[in-house]
């Protein structure tokens, strides 16, 4: 495997620093740490980033913001696991059929589940674009149009110089 193909490992000089860390940190801390916890903290296998509106406010921070903290903590760990892990559970994350490649991350709290719309802008960029409360068995028609129209408009002012 080319050099290039390997972003994701750590060159000699990363597991030196991983390692280095990792004494430190072992001696600052009173839990023990192992090399592949830090590895794991150190190098994400994704990337998350919120879609902003052209004016610059961001859908999913607002809807975030009006969840109570028990159920924003959930999305946050959902969002973690999501950005975290080599191979996502289904239940977790899935693409949405009859779309353009537009994906939803899946958060249950209680009798309340919540979805976050999005979709990958190169390999390892997930760009989400909306978030709502769902309240029925099928994702509404409305929000996964929503997220084709914002998913249009990022990459067409991405492309502007």
């Amino acid at each position: 495997m080319a050099r290039s193909e390997q972003k994701n490992f750590p060159t000699r000089s990363e597991k030196a620093s991983i390692r280095l860390a990792l004494r430190s940190l072992c001696s600052v801390l009173p839990l023990k740490l192992t090399r592949v916890h830090v590895c794991v903290n150190l190098i994400h296998v994704r990337e998350i980033y919120f879609y902003r509106k052209p004016g610059g406010g961001c859908p999913v921070e607002d809807f975030l913001a009006k969840l109570g903290s028990k159920q924003a903590q959930k999305v946050a760990w959902m969002l973690r696991v999501v950005r975290d892990l080599s191979t996502v559970p289904q239940q977790y994350m899935k693409k949405l059929e009859g779309s353009r490649d537009i994906w939803e991350v899946r958060a249950d709290f209680g009798g309340d589940a919540f979805r976050l719309l999005g979709f990958w802008d190169g390999g390892r960029l997930l760009v989400l674009t909306n978030a709502f409360a769902k309240k029925s068995q099928k994702t509404p028609e409305a929000e996964i149009a929503l997220a084709e129209q914002r998913k249009g408009d990022h990459l067409s002012r991405k492309k502007k110089p």
